[in-house]
Formats: C-alpha cells, sequence, structure tokens
C-alpha cells in the first residue's frame, strides 16, 4: 500500500516484480517472476500569474490569470468573499480573475479567497491539488470625532483633541494653519493628538486655526478630516479714559467704544461722599451701554466719582476694569466774611474770601459807597475804608459777585455800620443821643 506523486507533466509507470516462493521444510522453490506495470497520470497544478495582493479599501485589484503546465489541464476557480467585502461581481471563472475595486465596509482586515484547481481531460482524469491565491483588503481609517470644532477667548487653553478612528491602532498626523496672522500660540504640526494649547488672538475679528488631519492604518491613508479652533477677540476698549470735569448739577455723558463691535458693556459707579447721588450702574451692548448722570456735589471742593466699565463678547472678558473719572466741581458760591460790620468812622473792614479754590474764578467788590467796584481774580483779602462825616449813624450794603466756569453767585447784601465821629460838647447838651463815638 503505497502513495505515488508523479512529479512530471506526464504520465510514468512503476514496474512491481513479483516472485512466488513455496517454502517446505528446508527447502524453497521459486516460481516464474510477474511484472506488474502501474502508471501514474500527473496530478496537474494550477499556478497564478500574482503573488498573493493586499490593497486598501476602495483600490481595484490587478487581474491574474491561472496556468497550468500539464498538457490539456483544464481549470476553474470560486471565490469566498467574507461579509464586509463588496465590489466583487465574479465569483466563479477558469483561467482568469478579473481586475475589481474592492471595499472593506469593517473596521478590521478582510481577506477574499480564490480556489483554483485542475484536472486532465482523458479516461483517466486526475483533479491536482486546491491552489490559492489571496486578496486582503485593508480598511480605510475615518475620523470618528462626533466634535470637529471649539470655541475659546483669547489668551485661554484650547483643550486637548483625543482623535478618534474607526479602525484601531490608527496614526495621526497633522498641520495647522491660521486665518491670520495675528493668531499665535498654536504649533504647525504634530502626530498624535492636538495638545492643549495657549492662543492668543490680537484682532478685533473671530479668528480659527485649522487642523488638517491625515490618517493612516494598515499602510492605508484615510480621507483627510478637519478640525477648529475659533479664538474670540478680548475686547478693546477704544474711547478716551481722560479724566473730564463738571459742574455740580452739569450731566457727564459718555459713550464706550470697542475695536469689536457687538460688545457687552456693564458700568458701575459707588456712592460717593459729598455727591448726593445714591449708587449706580448699567449694561447694554456698544452705545447702549452710555452713561448720562446728572451730578451733584453738596460741599465747596471737587470731588472725584469713578465710573469702572467691564467688558465681555462671547462670553470673552476683557480681564480688567477702565476706570473714568469724573471731577465735580462745586457750585458756585458767595461766601465771605467781613469783619467788623459796625465800628466807628473811619471804619476799616476786613473781607475774607471763604469759597472754593477749585477753579479759577474772578470775584467783583460793589462797596456801596460810591466808590470805584474792585475786581480781583484771587482769594486774597480785601480791605476798604468806610467814612462817616455826618452826625447820625451811615449804613452801607456790599455786594460781592464771584464767578467761573460753573457760573455766576451773587453774595447777600452785607450791612456795614458806620458811627459818626461826635464831638464831646454834643454828648453833653444832648443827653439823648445814642450814637456816635
Amino acid at each position: 500500500n503505497q502513495v505515488l506523486v508523479n512529479t512530471t507533466t506526464v504520465p510514468q509507470t512503476v514496474t512491481y516484480t513479483v516472485v512466488p516462493r513455496f517454502a517446505n521444510g528446508s527447502v524453497t522453490c521459486s516460481g516464474v517472476p510477474i511484472a506488474i506495470d502501474v502508471i501514474i497520470n500527473p496530478a496537474p497544478t494550477v499556478t497564478y500569474s500574482a503573488s498573493n495582493l493586499v490593497i486598501c479599501s476602495g483600490l481595484t485589484t490587478t487581474a491574474v490569470t491561472l496556468s497550468s503546465t500539464t498538457p490539456n489541464a483544464v481549470i476553474t476557480w470560486e471565490a469566498t468573499v467574507p461579509s464586509g467585502i463588496t465590489g466583487i461581481s465574479t465569483i466563479t471563472g477558469t483561467t482568469n480573475i478579473p481586475a475589481e475595486t474592492l471595499i472593506n465596509t469593517t473596521n478590521l482586515p478582510l481577506t477574499v479567497i480564490y480556489r483554483a484547481t485542475a484536472k486532465t481531460d482523458d479516461v483517466n482524469a486526475c483533479t491536482g491539488s486546491v491552489a490559492e491565491y489571496r486578496v486582503v483588503v485593508n480598511p480605510q481609517p475615518r475620523l470618528t470625532n462626533a466634535v470637529l470644532s471649539q470655541e475659546i477667548c483669547s489668551g485661554a487653553f484650547a483643550s486637548q483633541v483625543i482623535l478618534q478612528s474607526n479602525v484601531a491602532g490608527t496614526s495621526f498626523s497633522w498641520t495647522a494653519t491660521s486665518s491670520s496672522a495675528s493668531v499665535t500660540g498654536f504649533a504647525a504640526s504634530g502626530t498624535g493628538n492636538i495638545p492643549r494649547q495657549q492662543l492668543f488672538n490680537s484682532s478685533s475679528q473671530v479668528q480659527k486655526v485649522t487642523y488638517q488631519i491625515t490618517l493612516s492604518a494598515y499602510g492605508c491613508a484615510g480621507n483627510s478630516a478637519v478640525y477648529e479652533i475659533f479664538i474670540n477677540p478680548s475686547p478693546v476698549f477704544t474711547s478716551s479714559i481722560a479724566n473730564r470735569d463738571i459742574c455740580s448739577g452739569g450731566t457727564f455723558n459718555y459713550t464706550p467704544t470697542s475695536s469689536t463691535t457687538g460688545v457687552t458693556f456693564r458700568w458701575t459707579r459707588a456712592a460717593v461722599v459729598g455727591i448726593s447721588n445714591s449708587a449706580a450702574s448699567g449694561t447694554g451692548v456698544d452705545a447702549a451701554a452710555s452713561i448720562s448722570e446728572s451730578l451733584v456735589n453738596t460741599t465747596i471742593n471737587p470731588i472725584d466719582v469713578t465710573y469702572e466699565y467691564e467688558m465681555s463678547i462671547n462670553g470673552c472678558t476683557s480681564g480688567v476694569r477702565i476706570p473714568i473719572i469724573v471731577k465735580v466741581n462745586p457750585t458756585v458760591t458767595a461766601n465771605f466774611d467781613l469783619s467788623p460790620i459796625n465800628g466807628c468812622s473811619p471804619l476799616n473792614l476786613v473781607i475774607k474770601n471763604l469759597n472754593s479754590r477749585a477753579l479759577p474764578a474772578t470775584y467783583t467788590f460793589n462797596f456801596g459807597d460810591g466808590s470805584p467796584v474792585e475786581v480781583y481774580n484771587d482769594t486774597r483779602d480785601v480791605t476798604h475804608v468806610y467814612q462817616n462825616n455826618t452826625g447820625t449813624v451811615k449804613l452801607f450794603y456790599v455786594t460781592i459777585t464771584t464767578r467761573n466756569e460753573c457760573g455766576e453767585s451773587i453774595s447777600r447784601p452785607y450791612e456795614i455800620r458806620v458811627q459818626p465821629q461826635t464831638v464831646f460838647s454834643k454828648l453833653v447838651l444832648d443827653a439823648t443821643q445814642s450814637f456816635g463815638c
């Protein structure tokens, strides 16, 4: 019982010679030899014109020719197609496997197996062994992140982006470009995940960084994908913050501006001692956040009132408070101290100026005795001499006018009593006299 293999392409003969023998005791007799011929037909083999193939999903295979070195061999083949492979229209054939575009719809490599056999076309037909040809179709990786963008404020850190794929073991590489040179802080290229980065936008508009992502798995490149990071600008306060002066009772008007439109401004003002207004605040977008307040200074000195603005846009704040300082000058007053206001002629009157020195002012003195009006631009003590050459008390009325940029105020009339210079003899003669010096 032997297994005979013919390695050639033509029939071969193996001859067995059989010699019969008979043994009886010590005597052995041999018969006439008999020749037995065994013809071994060749088992036809199949040869593929190409080696096993590995392709990426979506690519086209090469056409393959099948042949046999055995004359008159008849070749047939059949394809075994796993679930998840599409694009194969021919699953059986003879001497040609056509080129076809194969798509792997799964996340793992799949193999299409072509099995071919050949047999000779005669009465003693032999079928050869099965020859296999394999086509491995690797999957195409794709980005599976559900969220492909994020939004941050200038100066904030963008979150790390963990890149995900449908195919395990996918490698990622990426390049980054910005929408404007005003964007800084980002890495221009890298591999793996997109790192946590602090990004800055120095412009007044929303800018973005675009990451072009390349995927690769099993030697196959996937479709490129895009991830975007939007960087909102920090609002910049562009209106003047120079100090301002108003007069008590005047209205302070202010309109904030920013290099970025759509900014929400919030302003606050605390209560200030000496200012009759209670604390106030307001909020608005762009010009809607203007201030218009009438401020009253109840003192005789200037008082600084501070407004503070905060800004935000798209959830991004400037991070600073912008102070706007308003000096509220006091109401114009005409407050003076006159001394003495009753005395003998000649009476030397001294007038002290009790008004605020905050603003330059002029002071006009009308002494009420017919003397020329006097005007001064400072707060000096003013003196004036009153004469009474009569025999009775003489009354004079002094009025003083204060003028500055906040207006004018006229004092009440100050009464000055000047006693006459009487002689002793008159006092003796008229015992009812009750005035005089």
